[in-house]
This record gives structure tokens, C-alpha cells and sequence, in this order.
């Protein structure tokens, strides 16, 4: 096993976690036109942490011990300086990861609480004598036709 790549490749996905987790941070009082970016922007970076922790998965998938230090499911105290390295970045990881989890359902509300305000927004735009997309629906049923597709046009 290559400790040197594992480090590296967990170094680059804790940059990585760093980044997503300033992404969600952004999501809790971005604006609305902002979500759908942001969320983009996380579900790339969390493809690039799935790809390098699958690299670093097989390249420790021989190694039990370094296998277990990397998902740190044994005692810190009985590894190597090498694996110690190893189950210290995952543990750096592993504090963004809960940090991140801790957001999520706070952000989950805040995209709920967005989305009924825009329903309640649309219903009002669109009941009453004002509405714009009910003058265009009457006016159609009043005359007979049907105004999104005109007369000449029904075969097409």
C-alpha cells in the first residue's frame, strides 16, 4: 500500500469538504435564484470525494489495518506514525461531514418555507379579477377557441 497516495488523496478531499461545507454555509441565507447553483456546485464536489475515496479505498483494500485507520474503526493508539497520519485526516473528514449533517435539515426548511411562500405567491397572482392568467382562460372560453393553439394549427 502507497501511504504517501492515501495522505495526498485524503489531503485533497478534506480541501474538498472544506469547500462543500462553505457551499452550505452560503445556503442557509443565499438567494433564492442562488440555490440551484449552489446545489450544483455541491453535488460536484461530492462526486470528486465518492471518486478519490474509491481510489483510496482500493488502494487500501488489501492493507486491513489501513483500511480500518481509514475509516477509523480501531484504536488510534495501536497504529503506526503512517496509519495514526492517516486515521487523523480521516478524523479531520469526519468533523466537516457532521458539521455539514448539522446544516442540512436547517436548510431543508428554509427551501420548504421558500417554496410555500412562492405557492402562496403564485395563488395570489393568479385568483381575482386581476389575474393575468385567468383573463387568458376566460377570454378563450368565452370566444370558443382555444388561444394556445389556433385553429389552423391543430394538425401540426
Amino acid at each position: 500500500m502507497d501511504i504517501e497516495f492515501v495522505t495526498e488523496n485524503q489531503k485533497r478531499i478534506n480541501k474538498l469538504i472544506s469547500r462543500y461545507e462553505e457551499i452550505t454555509r452560503k445556503l442557509l441565507d443565499c438567494e433564492v435564484d442562488d440555490i440551484l447553483i449552489l446545489t450544483e456546485k455541491r453535488k460536484g464536489i461530492s462526486q470528486e470525494i465518492t471518486n478519490l475515496d474509491n481510489q483510496i479505498r482500493n488502494e487500501c483494500a488489501e492493507t486491513p489495518d489501513a483500511l480500518s485507520a481509514y475509516l477509523n474503526k480501531c484504536d488510534r493508539g495501536e497504529l503506526s506514525d503512517e496509519l495514526k497520519q492517516i486515521f487523523d485526516l480521516r478524523q479531520e473528514f469526519n468533523g466537516y461531514a457532521f458539521r455539514i449533517q448539522s446544516m442540512d435539515p436547517e436548510i431543508r426548511e428554509r427551501i420548504n418555507l421558500l417554496r410555500d411562500d412562492l405557492v402562496v405567491k403564485i395563488k395570489e397572482n393568479n385568483s381575482g379579477h386581476n389575474a393575468k392568467a385567468a383573463k387568458y382562460a376566460k377570454a378563450g372560453v368565452s370566444s370558443g377557441s382555444d388561444l394556445f393553439v389556433p385553429e389552423n394549427k391543430k394538425l401540426i
